[in-house]
């Protein structure tokens, strides 16, 4: 279980898949938001931005691919780096090549099991906690490092 609580954007038409998921973020001690479509998901991305996105790419209105696309073109830094998990039905190189262009940072194909769901879910977790606690030179400061640097600036 993580050590603190997370709250994960369940984004999932199928009733059934997304009441099943939910239980298991839950027992992670994760808090779910939920959203059936996508549009439902933008809506709720701008509320507040979560600590990971689990997104199906087949959704009625405005599909994964959309959302994950408007996430990372997003103006706010917080919906840019939040981690993306995609799970879908669909299994071809071609969808996963495109949901990572899309700005996906994992795929899952349905049928998965929830090992290794609660595996992805905690590895993108924990990734997103080691990015977010790495020091970032004040605005103006010099540094002779090359490497991509971000900063919050509210």
């Amino acid at each position: 279980m993580t050590q603190s609580r997370k709250t994960v954007l369940l984004v999932e038409d199928a009733p059934a898949v997304r009441s099943a998921l939910r239980r298991c973020l839950e027992a992670l001690g994760h808090e779910v938001r939920e959203a059936a479509d996508g549009r439902a998901a933008l809506e709720e991305l701008t509320r507040r931005a979560p600590d990971l996105v689990v997104l199906d790419l087949v959704l009625p209105q405005v599909s994964g691919y959309e959302v994950c696309e408007a996430l990372r073109a997003s103006s706010a830094e917080a919906h840019r780096n939040v981690p993306v998990l995609v799970i879908s039905g669909r299994v071809l190189p071609e969808d996963r090549a495109e949901a990572l262009e899309a700005g996906a940072d994992a795929f899952l194909s349905k049928p998965f099991g929830l090992t290794e769901f609660r595996a992805r879910v905690e590895t993108l977790l924990r990734g997103a906690a080691v990015r977010s606690a790495r020091p970032v030179p004040a605005l103006g400061a010099s540094s002779t490092s090359s490497a991509p640097r971000l900063a919050l600036v509210r």
